[in-house]
Parts: structure tokens; sequence; C-alpha cells
């Protein structure tokens, strides 16, 4: 799984770099170059997660997401109250 996951970043990075390099080469204009930075975000990316996220139902992976569930909320309230004192 771990290794599926990384060759779709690393597609994913590697798209990211050839919209870079042909912007920097002025082949984009700057409104091409948004209109495909929508394109990734709003398609590309939530269309990878979906293709990921395709694989039989088991116990272990529900338990464990919940696991990474709770973990993701406890950094997040965690932030929430440090930003909040440190905002103070």
């Amino acid at each position: 799984m771990a290794v599926l996951v990384m060759n779709q970043l690393f597609t994913m990075i590697i798209l990211m770099l050839v919209g870079v390099i042909l912007n920097k080469k002025k082949y984009l204009s700057e409104n091409d170059a948004k209109e495909l930075s929508v394109i990734l975000v709003k398609v590309a990316v939530p269309a990878n997660m979906i293709i990921l996220l395709q694989r039989p139902y088991s116990h272990e992976i529900f338990v464990e997401f919940l696991k990474v569930c709770a973990g993701t909320l406890g950094v997040c309230f965690i932030a929430t109250i440090l930003f909040y004192v440190v905002g103070k």
C-alpha cells in the first residue's frame, strides 16, 4: 500500500514540476497556469484519493482509520489551543 501511495505522490510531483517548468519557460500564460492549478486541486487530487482508497473492507483497516482520525483531531485540538494561548 505504501509503495502505491508513494508512486501516486511521485506522479503528482512530476506533474507539478512540469507545470512549474512550463510556466517559467513562458509556455503557459498566467491564466492557463491558474486553470491548470484548479484542475489539479479539484479534479486530479480527489480522483487520486478515490483510486487509492479502492480496496476490500477489513476490520483492521477500519480500526487503523479511526486511530488516524483520532490522532488528527487531537493534533488539531492541541494546535488550536496553542495558537489561542500564543495569540493572547
